[in-house]
């Protein structure tokens, strides 16, 4: 019973999308008006405490943040509402990142054996700046390198574009939220491919090109690692 009122929540905000993308801008107002607690609790999750939103930047730049995943979202490509909040999620921690990074210890350097490395982790300007807890960092990487991914590997192959940097984000929220999913993730210590493939109508190109991310983002989702958790979305 309440899978099917979803899928037909789903169904008239999908049929709502239409009528935005075909130019209905009174739709498209009404949209972000009916959503608007939605925006406000998205924002408020970024900043880690309810806010007065109406009354400053952060609640601007979530609004603005909706208003381009409307605009962005692709039907095939999932639920819109997780699509939104990974959007509302980058944009605002972007914002916090610039009032901050002269504030914090970034990880733009890690030591290694071989010397220091640049390694931004998932080197792209969302959640990965001021990552000061080493612990948390060594217990990260040594996990990593159980699926044979090393830290500059991750730096290297971590997707550029944020559109797919969401999409893989996704992927990964979708994995370790199902029992199943992760625990063959985990015994098998690579991702569930042909399962990810039938739940979520990704491509296994995709996959597979931003397997790293996606491995390294179930592992933060999975583990008590507060410092690396509280900057994904």
């Amino acid at each position: 019973m309440i899978e099917n009122t979803r899928k037909i929540g789903q169904q008239l905000l999908e049929k709502r999308l239409i009528k935005i993308k075909d130019g209905d801008s009174s739709e498209r107002e009404a949209l972000i008006s009916d959503y608007m607690p939605f925006i406000v609790k998205s924002v408020s999750k970024c900043m880690g405490k309810y806010m007065d939103l109406e009354k400053n930047d952060e609640f601007s730049i979530g609004l603005k943040a909706f208003d381009e995943a409307i605009m962005r979202y692709e039907f095939e490509k999932g639920n819109f509402i997780s699509f939104a909040g990974l959007v509302i999620a980058s944009r605002i921690k972007d914002y916090i990142k610039k009032d901050v990074c002269d504030k914090t210890v970034p990880l733009s350097v890690y030591d290694t054996k071989d010397g220091n490395v640049v390694e931004n982790v998932f080197a792209a300007d969302d959640f990965t700046y001021g990552l000061e807890i080493k612990d948390q960092m060594n217990a990260f990487k040594e996990q990593l390198e159980t699926f044979g991914i090393s830290m500059e590997q991750l730096v290297e192959d971590s997707p550029k574009h944020i559109d797919t940097r969401l999409r893989a984000l996704e992927v990964a929220h979708h994995i370790s939220r199902s029992a199943f999913l992760k625990n063959e993730f985990f015994r098998k210590k690579k991702l569930p491919y042909g399962e990810i493939r039938e739940d979520m109508n990704v491509s296994q190109k995709m996959l597979r090109k931003s397997r790293n991310f996606i491995v390294a983002a179930v592992l933060i989702f999975s583990n008590d690692w507060p410092d690396l958790k509280n900057r994904l979305p």
